[in-house]
């Protein structure tokens, strides 16, 4: 019986450690990814001309 529950902690160890790297590996991805107001900055609203109403937008070229 001894050799049981030792297996079963062993698997437990692993599924943990397969976790945590799966954890590592997500935080690394979204570290890797421009953050907002560090290395991207978000525009101003346009300006919307007072001939052209909000529902009809504005066309940047």
């Amino acid at each position: 019986m001894g050799k049981q529950v030792a297996k079963n902690e062993a698997h437990r160890t692993v599924s943990q450690i397969e976790g945590l790297l799966q954890i590592r590996a997500a935080t690394d991805w979204l570290e890797a990814k421009p953050q907002l107001g560090v290395s991207v900055f978000t525009r101003g609203k346009a300006a919307v001309e007072s001939g052209v109403s909000e529902r009809q937008g504005t066309i940047l070229v």
